[in-house]
């Protein structure tokens, strides 16, 4: 018996399990009657997902209910299930878990087996956009696309935001066998935004045979500044800096057109500007320049790097790396070794965490060890000659940036 919120979550992530068969769970949905009857759009991608749910939700909520399912999350997991500014409450995640048992115990009984805490958590986010009514549905995807739970969905737009090397052993061994998975979000005869370069013969060709009108949005996006860009002939400024958030945000100009026509530029603009995501690309401070950015694959650091040679000039930049074990830190490090001057590394109280050693041994900048992330950020210099820079990890971001916050508060 569920009785509280943490009874709740506790419950949810104990099934830590691999997703289960999306002709179950799409069955699950049909006889629960929670299959959408609002328009849908799904998005993937291996970099940026989160940014274009975010953007395109922020443009659309001027003008409709806009119900939001994103992971992970940072801070809390009350953040995956949105609708406008609205994360769902704590008594709303207890009653739908309290559903979610009875329907995951018949589960059980009929499979000898559970349904992971992805699937619950998207019945979850259908249960809440059913009861509240809304009027569009932003889905993004948990890994892939083909076999992902969300595809049991039928979106009327799909989103492809790249297509990098990660999750291979589930995705494919090259690019182009991960690109094609992803591309199992698209529909015949439906809408496909896209912002890869690189694969972009490859996607022409799957949308032709399927009659898929295809949209890439570098065709007419041109990037004046890490904060500023113009799309189509207009003008839009973003708080998230860097160059890889203006196609995100080209993306997402693209979708909420595309849902709604003659949208005002208003709409459009306010809803960039105003878009603030924690750990993606974020500055908690300026003077010294602080950047938290939770990002763990090669292609998220790529932009992360690229950002800090453009705006380095003659500052020092000190790097607060953690990783998980099952992520390829050691091609991460090459990249930040292009950027950084010395790194603090330290253990976080998680069994996924890499050893700080195992890290250390990858390092050719000087570099310290701590035992927790409390002393490491106690020995911080906050000068304003310095630039510090956590990567690594969305799942040890908040922890970071809690502590920073916390001695920036202490030194001011």
């Amino acid at each position: 018996m569920i009785n509280t919120y943490f009874e709740a979550l506790e419950y949810l992530f104990s099934k830590r399990n691999q997703n289960k068969s999306n002709e179950k769970l799409k069955k699950i949905i049909e006889e629960n009657n929670l299959t959408p009857t609002y328009p849908v759009c799904i998005i993937t991608g291996t970099n940026g997902k989160g940014e274009v749910c975010h953007f395109a939700k922020n443009i659309l909520k001027n003008c409709m209910h806009v119900g939001m399912f994103t992971s992970p999350h940072v801070e809390s997991f009350n953040e995956r299930i949105m609708i406008n500014d609205r994360y769902i409450s704590n008594s709303e995640v207890m009653y739908y878990t309290m559903e979610l048992e009875k329907i995951n115990d018949k589960y059980i009984s009929e499979n000898n087996d559970s349904l992971s805490f992805f699937q619950l958590t998207f019945l979850m986010a259908l249960m809440f956009y059913k009861d509240r009514e809304i009027d569009y549905g932003i889905f993004e995807v948990g890994i892939g696309g083909i076999n992902d739970s969300v595809n049991v969905l039928e979106p009327e737009l799909s989103i492809l935001v790249n297509v990098g090397l990660d999750h291979m052993d589930l995705l494919g061994n090259t690019k182009e066998e991960i690109c094609l998975n992803k591309l199992g979000i698209t529909r015949e005869n439906k809408t496909l935004i896209t912002s890869e370069k690189e694969l972009l013969p490859l996607i022409k060709d799957y949308c032709s045979k399927r009659n898929i009108k295809l949209i890439n949005v570098l065709d007419d996006l041109e990037i004046i500044n890490d904060y500023e860009f113009i799309y189509k002939g207009n003008n839009y400024k973003k708080y998230i800096p860097g160059y890889y958030s203006a196609y995100d945000a080209s993306i997402a100009i693209e979708l909420a057109t595309n849902v709604m026509k003659n949208i005002p530029y208003d709409f459009l603009s306010y809803g960039i500007y105003y878009t603030m995501l924690p750990s993606r690309m974020e500055i908690i401070n300026n003077k010294p320049l602080v950047i938290i950015d939770g990002g763990h694959n090669k292609d998220a650091v790529i932009n992360l790097v690229s950002y800090l040679k453009r705006n380095k000039g003659e500052k020092k930049i000190l790097i607060i790396y953690q990783s998980l074990r099952d992520k390829d830190y050691k091609e991460v490090i090459k990249l930040l070794d292009t950027v950084s001057d010395s790194y603090y590394i330290t253990d976080f109280d998680d069994k996924r965490c890499s050893k700080k050693e195992d890290i250390a041994s990858c390092l050719t900048k000087p570099y310290k060890l701590f035992n927790n992330i409390s002393d490491l950020v106690s020995n911080i210099s906050f000068d304003d000659d310095n630039i510090i820079v956590f990567s690594g990890s969305f799942h040890l971001s908040f922890q970071v940036k809690q502590e920073i916050l916390k001695k920036l508060k202490e030194v001011k």
